[in-house]
């Protein structure tokens, strides 16, 4: 079970007791580990990172920037944060000209937004393709504007990647960001990051001030992932009994995605900080009174949630979803679809989804991932209540390599086919 069979169609997950007791050590934050990779390309030799995500995405990032790529085709594959951050990277950085790309949902992502602001700053970047839309071609120059707007309703990572090269601007850079922002807890991790090196950075939304700095030389370890831990949260609710150590995570955190444990507290799961990590329980709950759960914050425990809600019966409404069509997949249209194929009453629009009725699970049943990992994670779970089969297993490694792995290590039967 150490070998993930990357050429599986689908995967038959089961298991025996229903019951769940051990240890899992989590991946690291791909989103602190992302954000720490472009820190120390910008400013080399001053920052260690330890416990650097093992995400497909973290490691395309890294062999790109270590492979010191400035001139020719880069190809982010499907890694959209490496696309975005990059974006950024290499206008800022003189002397590259790249072709920045992607797999063939990446060129349906949009991107125009922070291409717009890079502009401002004086970037000098090209569309190959379709307006607003990779593949680019980036030529980096030393950019001296010093103030920037964006628009923060697409994605927060546009963001993100402005503030990771502001520091480095002669003057500075101030951000102002138009309409209400996503996935404002990523901008603060983005902060927080900034702080743990050393930069100077001042948050007032809606404006955002980078100072013109140096960081200090720093070791900094990644946090496991928070994402990650949502689908044993997921696991710990449909369980017959669970005791779970999840190793190194850390309440308070800055990972947005940490309020997991608070919709599950009310779903019944229990958490309790060590120290070392958190120990998760299932227990006895009243009926839960997540009727309505806004997510724009949190956009990433979409899925996780939508299947325990459904799988516990719940009827309640996901609002706030504003960013999951355009995510590695149309994450509304494809949730509604699964929920529905597995017996669930769900009504999907442009940015909410509403069940009102859970599953009917039958025994195997396959579910369709739409080359997304969280749908694969998010569903897998579902093998504590009936045997069910999970297409494209592989396509877990994107974020959680180890997925199956630790699947199989607490008592789950895997059929690779």
């Amino acid at each position: 079970m150490d070998i993930l069979p990357l050429h599986a169609r689908y995967v038959k997950v089961s298991h025996p007791t229903g019951r769940l007791i051990g240890r899992i050590p989590l991946p690291g934050s791909k989103s602190e580990s992302n954000r720490l990779l472009i820190l120390s390309a910008l400013y080399p030799g001053t920052i260690q990172i330890s416990g650097l995500s093992n995400a497909d995405d973290t490691q395309l990032l890294s062999e790109i920037l270590a492979a010191q790529r400035y001139q020719g085709r880069v190809d982010c594959r499907m890694a959209g944060t490496a696309f975005r951050f990059l974006t950024a990277f290499y206008a800022a950085t003189p002397g590259t000209h790249v072709r920045l790309t992607g797999s063939e949902r990446m060129l349906e992502r949009p991107v125009g937004h922070l291409v717009d602001a890079l502009r401002q700053l004086g970037a000098d970047i090209r569309y190959l393709g379709r307006e607003g839309f990779p593949p680019l071609e980036i030529r980096g120059r030393r950019l001296n504007g010093h103030q920037v707007a964006i628009d923060g309703t697409t994605s927060s990572q546009f963001i993100t990647a402005l503030m990771l090269i502001g520091c480095t601007l002669p003057s500075g850079l101030r951000i102002h960001i138009r309409g209400y922002p996503v996935s404002v807890p990523y901008i603060y991790l983005t902060a927080s990051t900034l702080y743990q090196a050393g930069l100077k950075v001042d948050i007032r939304l809606p404006e955002i001030i980078l100072y013109p700095s140096r960081p200090t030389k720093s070791r900094v370890h990644v946090e496991p992932d928070w994402s990650a831990a949502s689908y044993w949260y997921l696991m710990a609710l449909l369980s017959r009994q669970a005791e779970l150590f999840l190793p190194g995570l850390r309440i308070p955190s800055m990972q947005g995605d940490s309020v997991v444990r608070g919709y599950f507290d009310a779903l019944g799961v229990e958490t309790v900080f060590l120290g070392a990590g958190i120990r998760i329980f299932k227990k006895s709950s009243e009926k839960s009174l997540l009727h309505h759960i806004n997510l724009r914050d949190t956009p990433d425990l979409a899925q996780t949630l939508a299947v325990a809600l459904a799988a516990t019966g719940h009827s309640s409404c996901l609002t706030g979803l504003d960013t999951l069509p355009i995510k590695e997949t149309d994450r509304i249209r494809a949730l509604a679809s699964e929920l529905t194929h597995c017996g669930a009453d769900v009504e999907g629009s442009t940015n909410q989804l509403t069940i009102h009725k859970g599953i009917d699970l039958r025994e195997n049943l396959q579910i369709h991932t739409y080359g997304d990992h969280r749908m694969a994670m998010a569903f897998a779970p579902l093998a504590l209540i009936r045997p069910i089969a999970i297409e494209n297993p592989a396509v877990v490694t994107k974020s959680y390599p180890t997925f199956w792995h630790d699947l199989s290590r607490l008592g789950f039967n895997l059929e690779f086919i």
